[in-house]
């Protein structure tokens, strides 16, 4: 699915960084779309738990190629931004390792929309179009996602509980859709910006809503490494949705970009049908009973695996997607 490119380890310079370049095993993968490279922070803790960190947010890097049907040619590059008890890295120092590494290795970067604009200002080779707001892309899927999962549960009301400060421009957006926001996630979606390990799994348990939505850059998907996580959630029933899912739009709009696909227009309606792609998943999941999460990560694992769910192939004006 994805290997090592590079990679540099040393927490005690608060130098860590991973990349991973996605594979192509099959012909029908293949793509002679020009490299784009998507920057993400995460935290470390230990040298495992960053690995960890840094294949969840690749996978979810190939979930968006493999969900989508759009070929992208991604390079997943991972620096550690936080060192937990030995404080964060030091923003003039963190700027200085992302430009040096995109002139080392000749980097064009799309940041993540979690990434600080403070931060992305000062970085030196930056593709991303000038006229459209970074957050807005990944604004559309996660609306598009809440939307999809309330028309799938068929409520006239569907409560929602960040554990975040969204933005508030959703509110007028909430309010005409009914989607009530609420300060208790109780039977509720849950909307997280936070790494699900196994302790914040146990503490969504104790929230009890029935789904979560990630817009963490990493996400679990099922392998021996996120074992214990995932399982806390299905053993008691709560389903996820990845950023794989949700975070589609910034790739959409940083591929097209660098490589000339379609008017911007266009991509936006693309970004659009992350929600029939949700409502598709949603289907699979309430026939089958089987973890949202899981379904995904089974759609993903194709290429080396055999999988027993599948997107149909559908057309919007002059581009195909799957849902």
């Amino acid at each position: 699915m994805f290997d090592i490119l590079y990679s540099h380890i040393e927490p005690e310079y608060k130098k860590c960084y991973y990349a991973y370049k996605q594979s192509n095993l099959q012909s029908n993968l293949k793509t002679d779309r020009k490299t784009i490279v998507h920057l993400s922070f995460a935290k470390f803790i230990d040298k495992e738990d960053f690995k960890i960190r840094s294949r969840n947010i690749a996978f979810n890097d190939y979930t968006k190629r493999m969900t989508s049907g759009q070929p992208f040619n991604v390079i997943t590059l991972v620096v550690a931004n936080d060192f937990g008890s030995n404080g964060k890295a030091i923003e003039k120092n963190l700027v200085h390792l992302v430009n040096s590494l995109t002139k080392l290795y000749n980097l064009k970067i799309y940041p993540s929309s979690s990434i600080p604009e403070n931060i992305v200002k000062k970085l030196k080779e930056v593709c991303w179009p000038e006229d459209i707001d970074r957050y807005e892309p990944d604004y559309m899927g996660l609306l598009h996602t809440i939307l999809a999962t309330k028309k799938s549960f068929g409520r006239n009301l569907l409560s929602v509980c960040f554990d975040y400060d969204y933005d508030d421009s959703f509110n007028q957006f909430f309010k005409y859709y009914h989607i009530d926001i609420v300060d208790d996630p109780k039977e509720a979606v849950l909307v997280t910006d936070k790494f699900i390990d196994e302790n914040r799994a146990s503490e969504i348990v104790g929230l009890q809503p029935n789904v979560v939505i990630s817009v963490d850059d990493g996400c679990i998907w099922e392998t021996p490494i996120n074992d214990a996580p995932m399982g806390i959630l299905r053993k008691n029933n709560i389903d996820l949705i990845s950023s794989g899912i949700t975070k589609l739009g910034i790739t959409l709009v940083a591929d097209n970009h660098i490589n000339n696909l379609r008017t911007v227009e266009q991509t936006f309606k693309l970004i659009e049908t992350t929600g029939e792609r949700v409502e598709s998943i949603w289907k699979m999941v309430l026939e089958k009973r089987i973890n949202f999460n899981d379904i995904v990560s089974e759609i993903t694992k194709a290429e080396v695996s055999s999988n027993r769910f599948k997107l149909g192939v559908h057309d919007i004006g002059v581009n195909t997607y799957k849902a």
